[in-house]
C-alpha cells in the first residue's frame, strides 16, 4: 500500500515535470525530489530485473517438473508460492520500517530504498534457482 502510494506520488511528479524526470542525472541529484525520483528509478530497474529472474526461475522449475514423475513434481508451484509469500513479506517489512521513520520528505526515498534492497536480495535468490 505504501509502495503504491509513493509510486503514485513519484509518477504524478514525473507527469507534472517530465523534463526533470527525463533529464535528471541521478549521480548529481541534489534536492529531495530529485533523490526520490532517482530512488524510484532504481527500484523500478531492480523490479524489472527481478521479474526477468522470476520468469527464468519458473522456466527452470518447469523443466525440472517435466523430467519428474507426476507424484514428485511441484518445483514450479513452489517458486510461485515462494514469490507470493516474499511479496507479502517485503511489503509488510518495508511498511514497518515506514512507521519507524520520521515523517519528512526523505521518507519516500527511504521506503523505495527498502523495497529496492528487498528486490535485489530476492533477485539473487531467484537466480540461484537457475544455476546448473
Amino acid at each position: 500500500m505504501i509502495r503504491i502510494f509513493f509510486f503514485t506520488i513519484a509518477a504524478a511528479f514525473c507527469v507534472c515535470h517530465p523534463g526533470l524526470a527525463q533529464d535528471l542525472d541521478c549521480k548529481a541529484a541534489m534536492t529531495q525530489q530529485e533523490m526520490n525520483i532517482c530512488a524510484l528509478r532504481d527500484m523500478q530497474a531492480a523490479d524489472a530485473e527481478m521479474k526477468k529472474a522470476y520468469q527464468q526461475a519458473i522456466s527452470a522449475m518447469r523443466a525440472i517438473d517435466d523430467n519428474l514423475p507426476p507424484e514428485l513434481t511441484g518445483a514450479e508451484e513452489a517458486v510461485v508460492a515462494a514469490q507470493l509469500a516474499w511479496s507479502a513479506y517485503s511489503n509488510v517489512s518495508c511498511k514497518a520500517l515506514g512507521f519507524a521513520l520520521p515523517a519528512n520528505s526523505a521518507k519516500g526515498h527511504s521506503l523505495d530504498d527498502c523495497h529496492r534492497r528487498m528486490i535485489l536480495n530476492r533477485t539473487a535468490e531467484l537466480k540461484m534457482l537457475t544455476v546448473e
